[in-house]
């Protein structure tokens, strides 16, 4: 709603949202790894775009670019919701899945895409890495790639867990370091 308003008290709201899903990510283990709990599909957390952590991370980079709104809250924003989420992210280096809403590819575009705002290439050399670990879920048939779906029944083509999603998060990438913005 800002974005179309300028209201500086949608602002807040979302902030406050913000303030309040990020109340219900729990630390885990020795290290207090970030985790949203969830119960979908009998995981006690996801990483993911679709259902966890890396959603949370989507969203707000996306309230992050969306205007000019007061240095304090964009510093807020950055530090205590974003970067925290980013690098909790940052230790997801094997899923159940290589899709994008629902698996390593969805965590690898949102390593890129926070590494491109905040201008840091660890981020975004950390996402490129990521997606060669995509790679091994994949199946050559005939000189194709082809990835399976959730249940690894079936070859899928989806933005959600296949094939295009996939190659949506490389065409973002390669385009930026063929822009030369990655040196």
């Amino acid at each position: 709603m800002y974005k179309r308003t300028n209201d500086y008290q949608n602002i807040n709201r979302a902030m406050d949202i913000f303030r309040n899903v990020k109340s219900n990510i729990v630390e885990l283990g020795k290290d207090k790894d970030l985790c949203f709990p969830t119960e979908i599909g009998g995981r006690i957390a996801s990483p993911y775009i679709k259902d966890g952590l890396a959603g949370f991370v989507y969203i707000g980079l996306e309230l992050y670019l969306c205007g000019d709104f007061s240095k304090e809250v964009k510093e807020d924003l950055k530090k205590n919701i974003i970067l925290p989420a980013v690098d909790a992210l940052r230790k997801e280096k094997w899923t159940q899945y290589p899709g994008f809403l629902d698996g390593l590819s969805g965590i690898a575009y949102m390593l890129f895409k926070a590494g491109k705002v905040f201008s840091k290439k660890d981020l975004i050399d950390e996402a490129i890495s990521i997606l060669l670990n995509v790679e091994t879920f994949t199946l050559d048939i005939d000189g194709c790639s082809y990835t399976p779906n959730n249940n690894f029944q079936n070859l899928t083509f989806d933005l959600e867990s296949g094939n295009a999603g996939i190659v949506y998060v490389q065409k973002e990438v390669l385009n930026y370091i063929n822009n030369g913005v990655l040196t």
